[in-house]
């Protein structure tokens, strides 16, 4: 049995919302391109629409990343339910 088949026969017997929701994650994977900054692969497939140079593109060497700051953050404030 192939890996579509199982998933199929798991999934056929939920209820509709849970369905619905394995739908949105499944649309989600398939439309995601994973960074180059991430050394990761490209899904082709899903980003192809976009120009070479832009799939090309390494990020700036001289820029921050975002992940860089994370540890700076402080954290949540604690919810007080009274």
């Amino acid at each position: 049995m192939n890996t579509a088949r199982i998933i199929y026969e798991q999934v056929k017997a939920l209820p509709e919302p849970v369905v619905m929701e394995i739908l949105d994650f499944v649309q989600f994977v398939r439309g995601k391109a994973i960074s180059p900054l991430m050394n990761g692969p490209i899904a082709i497939d899903a980003a192809s629409h976009w120009p070479k140079i832009v799939l090309d593109y390494q990020g700036d060497p001289g820029f921050t990343s975002f992940e860089a700051g994370l540890n700076g953050l402080l954290p949540p404030n604690e919810d007080r339910c009274e």
